[in-house]
């Protein structure tokens, strides 16, 4: 499946160069990692691994004592790593190598060096996660220092990289691309909550938001990649080879039926993936429609299908994101009349046309509410349908001073 998946990777690559010798050869200097399976570097990766923990930079505001007093020491590195990113941001491409190169993986001599095609890069694509956090904190530091043009610079890269991964057939690289993009939008409304942000910047991010394509790829893109996984892991059951992370060995393996019988129920709970991929919001049940018992006795597809709850969660994701995404371009339009205009809208139309302030998934208008909350904010939005698909919500969402468990966003004060 190594060329299917390359040809897949490529159907989807746009005209222009390829951003991720750049984003790897960042990984390495930044973080000074030599494998792409090492956890993030000795200091600034290490400082950077779980920023978004209860307790980590992304909860705290930006001018407690304790969290500048942590990051101080790495910020030389930061801000020098920054152009690079914005460089390989800047590229049209994304495109990693799909093949297996054993000694960037493992020491070990049982692993053959043709080996199935997801395990390849999905350590490397991890650390994306660190270089999007460190253009956070660049827009947080830029915000603090009111560097509005940095802070716009910080948004358009992080969209850009955002967009990058969406280039990837993979639903592991979708599930990251989709974590960085809330995580962004959740630092353009705390930067609301937290600065009087000049309305000519707010005019640029609203422009940066709304004529970004995102994601690059159609929504069903990362399916062929979820297929041709799927046929790549049973081929390498049936051929007897020692898989690298685990998988379907010794006793276990006599126990597998005729590898067409697992084709075919592979095939069949494939269709009811794509098949419930496929439906609307609010026609899409809670359970993609699938008989399970057909491979409680096949511990080969017990084992593929776990990636089940992944593509649901992918799924639900890119729908909440549409929300999420038109949240905070009411927000930004919010905030630009009260800049322009020194007061907050009364409804949401007096700031932009009525379709621009309804929620995408339902079609109704965001839940408007002006005057001071309790958490001290200038105005609450909130999106109609968000409780029905609360187990979808981002783990990245900022702390509860900021955003409650409702809102979307709150307004500068």
């Amino acid at each position: 499946q190594h060329a299917a998946i390359v040809r897949l990777a490529e159907s989807a690559q746009p005209e222009g160069e390829n951003a991720w010798p750049l984003y790897r050869a960042l990984i390495v200097d930044t973080f000074e990692i030599s494998l792409p399976g090492h956890k993030a570097g000795v200091d600034l990766g290490w400082s950077l691994r779980n920023p978004h923990a209860p307790g980590g930079a992304l909860y705290e505001p930006w001018d407690q004592v304790r969290t500048r007093v942590d990051l101080a020491v790495h910020f030389e590195r930061m801000e020098s790593a920054l152009p690079r990113l914005d460089e390989a941001a800047a590229l049209a491409g994304f495109a990693p190598p799909y093949t297996f190169d054993q000694s960037s993986l493992t020491e070990s001599p049982n692993i053959s060096s043709d080996g199935p095609v997801f395990a390849i890069q999905r350590p490397w694509i991890s650390h994306m996660l660190h270089l999007a956090i460190m253009n956070l904190l660049g827009l947080r530091e830029a915000a603090h220092a009111s560097d509005w043009e940095e802070a716009t610079q910080r948004i358009v890269t992080g969209i850009a990289t955002t967009r990058h991964l969406t280039y990837s057939p993979l639903l592991f690289e979708w599930s990251i691309a989709i974590s960085l993009r809330w995580m962004l939008l959740d630092e353009v409304r705390r930067t609301l909550v937290e600065h009087d942000v000049p309305a000519s910047t707010l005019r640029a991010w609203i422009d940066t938001i709304e004529y970004d394509t995102w994601p690059g790829a159609p929504s069903r893109y990362p399916l062929g990649g979820l297929r041709l996984m799927t046929l790549d892991e049973i081929a390498w059951a049936y051929a007897g080879k020692k898989y690298p992370f685990g998988g379907v060995e010794g006793e276990s393996r006599d126990r597998l039926p005729p590898r067409s019988e697992t084709e075919r129920l592979a095939d069949e709970w494939l269709d009811a993936v794509e098949t419930w991929w496929d439906m609307p919001a609010s026609d899409r049940p809670d359970e993609i429609s699938f008989d399970r018992s057909l491979i409680e006795h096949n511990p080969l597809l017990k084992r593929v299908t776990r990636d089940t709850p992944e593509s649901q969660s992918v799924r639900w994701r890119l729908d909440d994101m549409e929300t999420r995404t038109r949240a905070t371009l009411v927000a930004l339009r919010v905030a630009l009349h009260r800049a322009e205009r020194g007061a907050l809208p009364a409804s949401l139309t007096d700031a932009m046309p009525e379709d621009t302030a309804k929620d995408p998934a339902s079609g109704n208008m965001f839940e408007y509410a002006p005057g001071e909350d309790r958490a001290g904010r200038l105005f609450t939005l909130e999106a109609p349908w968000l409780d029905k698909h609360a187990p979808w919500r981002s783990p990245f969402m900022p702390a509860p001073e900021y955003i409650d468990d409702r809102a979307f966003m709150a307004a500068p004060r």
